[in-house]
């Protein structure tokens, strides 16, 4: 047997007063007896002036002193472990966005210190507890569910911070759609950062909700960003430096071009204020080629703040020629991006025209150059991209494309692939397109329902891509997935056709600085908790229920006082409460 309350025992002070209210009571009256009496009972009238006489075979005392231990045991919550019929049911939410990476002791983060609470909490549990952990970033996911306590603290050790911003609100609807039908559950959440924690259990009001708060407070200083202006003395860069502690701080600032440090700065920066850091120009290409790296010289609560790159990339308007007959779909999806500019024309010789050159040549459909009249491609950018839509021959004998054959009223579906992120679930019907032999430098993006390559991209020399099929013969251009597709395949194909780093930031507009959690979220529901096994609190107060009908008709035959009424009431009020108690209602 366990027991969640402690602070009843204080009320344990009640009973020496019970027993007070008895020692004081005036036991012995005057009554008139015969003379023959008189001898025969004086010498229980003297044995009734001492005080612990008058508690010999007071049954009414041990009674009420028997009810008020039996209110007490109730208000502790007694749960018999073994042999219930209510099964621990226990939902662990940790929180692991990047605030959680911020220092809470000398030894530990929030995050390692969350996972060895929840430990100590998994310890405490009983034994076939179903516990599911969750953990929380930019998303919710279930990490565990079972009852294998060694494999659920595995799975708490696995745990680590992302470089992401979020809070437990993103843990609603899995937690909602946990408990809805669960019995006998808690939940305990660990986070630095305040929500609304009510939100976690409007599918199971009886659950029972604990918030851990493991937010710390320590001297922290973030650089917000990098970034760059490029003019004739080069490229300059500059950085914001933000001072979350109470004391000023004077560091340096280092600045790197890939792995090499090209300048120093030192800069003081005042408590809760920012400061802009701005750097020597630097002789940078703006290719695509270059990063950026800004970085502070001293440690402090949060290190995962200390530093911030970009990408050194032109600012320059890309160049678009869109050669074809007239395709109103296409122009519009590839204008999409500002910074592009497309120019139309529907004769091909106009590559034939000098003094001007285009990052991306889009051939929709027009007549290519015979086998006789090689050379344009000398014509075309070194590294401008290629676009062709609806071929069937090669274009200026360059092997980018070789056709295999051509389908009919078919149905054809995104690859998964970069450039069809966030549509390769999507099909799509065609009246009619060529399929090809994939090249051994390109990847496949579109294939027909018998796994024929109806369009691919990739590298050959040149960015390169080939749609076998026209706009016009689809429904794709009417749905939202196309704009998000060619604009995903011209990221790809215009300029020189290199990926981008992957750069990732810490967000320190979101997560440098948490909000704390709230006091009345970190109180919680906690008195509300119940661990596994049978709870008995209800039956002790039946039991006291009975105890003080029984208490009540032994006074009635005992004692007579004026006072009974009064008396009534007040066991009346007495049970009354025992018996919301047992609803639930108190």
């Amino acid at each position: 047997m366990t027991v969640q309350n402690l602070w009843p025992l204080f009320f344990l002070i009640l009973i020496p007063l019970i027993v007070l209210l008895y020692l004081l009571k005036q036991k012995a009256q005057d009554q008139p007896f015969s003379s023959t009496l008189l001898w025969q009972e004086i010498y229980k009238n003297i044995e009734a002036k001492t005080p612990f006489e008058k508690l010999k075979q007071n049954i009414l005392m041990y009674m009420q002193i028997l009810a008020m231990l039996f209110l007490i045991f109730a208000l502790m919550a007694p749960v018999l472990n073994k042999g219930g019929f209510i099964k621990e049911n226990v939902v662990l939410v940790v929180d692991t966005s990047a605030s959680m990476e911020y220092r809470y002791d000398d030894k530990d983060t929030r995050l390692t210190h969350s996972i060895k609470e929840a430990k100590k909490q998994v310890d405490a549990m009983s034994e076939g507890a179903n516990v599911t952990l969750v953990s929380c970033g930019s998303e919710a996911a279930v990490v565990y569910q079972g009852t294998d306590k060694a494999t659920l603290k595995s799975r708490l050790s696995d745990l680590e911070t992302g470089m992401e911003a979020g809070n437990l609100n993103l843990a609603a609807g899995i937690v909602n759609s946990l408990i809805a039908d669960m019995e006998n559950v808690q939940i305990i959440c660990y986070t630095d950062t305040d929500f609304e924690s009510s939100e976690l259990k409007k599918n199971n009001k009886n659950a029972a909700l604990i918030v851990k708060d493991v937010y710390s407070r320590g001297e922290n200083c973030s650089l917000d960003y990098v970034n760059y202006s490029v003019d004739e003395e080069g490229t300059e860069a500059l950085c914001k430096v933000t001072n979350y502690g109470e004391k000023d701080i004077t560091q340096d600032i280092s600045l790197y071009l890939n792995r090499q440090i090209v300048d120093v700065q030192t800069v003081t920066v005042k408590a809760g204020e920012s400061e802009t850091v701005y750097f020597t120009p630097q002789n940078i290409a703006a290719d695509g080629s270059a990063i950026l790296r800004a970085e502070l010289s001293e440690n402090d609560a949060l290190n995962a703040d200390n530093s911030q790159s970009i990408e050194v990339v032109s600012a320059v308007d890309k160049k678009i020629l869109l050669l074809s007959n007239g395709n109103v779909f296409l122009e519009k999806a590839l204008s999409l991006d500002e910074s592009v500019t497309v120019y139309k024309s529907d004769d091909i010789n106009v590559l034939n025209q000098t003094g001007e050159v285009y990052d991306l040549y889009v051939f929709d459909g027009i007549e290519l150059p015979g086998d006789g009249e090689e050379g344009l491609s000398g014509r075309i950018g070194e590294h401008a991209g290629l676009l062709f839509l609806n071929y069937d021959k090669d274009f200026d004998g360059q092997s980018y494309m070789e056709k295999s054959g051509q389908v009919k009223n078919a149905v054809l579906s995104f690859e998964e692939s970069p450039v069809t992120q966030y549509i390769e679930d999507y099909s799509f019907g065609i009246t009619e397109t060529y399929t090809y032999n994939l090249p051994d430098w390109a990847r496949a993006v579109v294939r027909d329902s018998e796994g024929n390559v109806a369009g691919y991209y990739g590298v050959k020399e040149r960015p390169v891509a080939v749609l076998g099929f026209d706009i016009h013969s689809t429904d794709l251009a009417l749905q939202a997935e196309f704009p998000i597709f060619m604009s995903q395949l011209c990221d790809v194909l215009v300029g020189t056709g290199k990926e981008h780093a992957e750069i990732t930031n810490f967000p320190v507009t979101e997560e440098s600085d948490v909000e704390p959690v709230s006091g009345i979220a970190i109180e919680g529901t906690k008195g509300n908790k119940r661990t596994g096994g049978r709870a008995i609190r209800n039956l002790i107060l039946l039991l006291t229920i009975l105890l003080l009908i029984a208490e009540w008709i032994i006074y009635v035959r005992q004692v007579n006082s004026s006072k009974k009424k009064q008396f009534l009431a007040v066991r009346c009020l007495l049970m009354l409460a025992v018996i919301l108690a047992m609803a639930s209602l108190l």
